[in-house]
């Protein structure tokens, strides 16, 4: 859970709700790949933690934390 506190810091998602996520994106990492979700290979472990932060980013634009979009000038 650090790893992904440290890519995202987000106030409205729970500590909870975090390891929900990894536990998720491992199992479905886990299935893509035919890993074990005990596995340590190093690229599958990097793949969650980047697949989870985009989770969480993904909550936080539902929570309103996040902007939904970014207007950019002309």
């Amino acid at each position: 859970m650090p790893e992904v506190k440290t890519i995202v810091s987000p106030e409205s998602v729970t500590d909870d709700d975090i390891l929900a996520i990894i536990t998720h994106t491992s199992a479905e990492i886990s299935l893509e790949t035919g890993a074990s979700m005990e596995s340590t290979e190093p690229a599958l472990n990097i793949a969650c933690i980047h697949l989870s932060a985009a989770t969480v980013l993904e909550r936080m634009k539902y929570t309103g934390e996040l902007a939904k979009q970014v207007k950019l000038g002309s």
